[in-house]
């Protein structure tokens, strides 16, 4: 039990230990998404001299030039949507969805990280 907190706080608030979890997994997939994207970004702009201004914009610029496949461009939209919705607490954030979902999410991190580190 984490003892930085009075052990009665703690028995007070049933939640807390689903509660930390939930925010903990949040925060580590939106730190990871966030890193992808930021990369991704980072690559379409030293590899094109056109402006793009969105990640969208950027991700298809990437999947255009054959940077990215089909898979990782998609992969990139959801993330990036995902990040948005965690960012901007949507009200469409659901975290039951997040876990239902939590599979396909480290699969997309996992796939689009190989094929950064791969190219790269």
């Amino acid at each position: 039990m984490y003892t930085g907190l009075r052990s009665e706080i703690l028995f007070t608030i049933p939640q807390f230990p689903s509660m930390v979890m939930e925010m903990s997994t949040d925060t580590l997939f939106h730190t990871a998404i966030e890193a992808l994207v930021d990369i991704a970004i980072i690559i379409e702009t030293s590899m094109s001299e056109s402006q793009k201004v969105g990640d969208y914009e950027k991700f298809a610029a990437l999947f255009d030039g054959g940077f990215i496949g089909l898979d990782e461009y998609n992969g990139l939209r959801r993330l990036n949507g995902f990040r948005n919705a965690v960012v901007h607490a949507y009200d469409s954030l659901i975290l039951d969805e997040i876990y239902d979902n939590y599979e396909s999410i480290i699969n997309d991190i996992g796939q689009i990280t190989q094929l950064f580190c791969e190219k790269l």
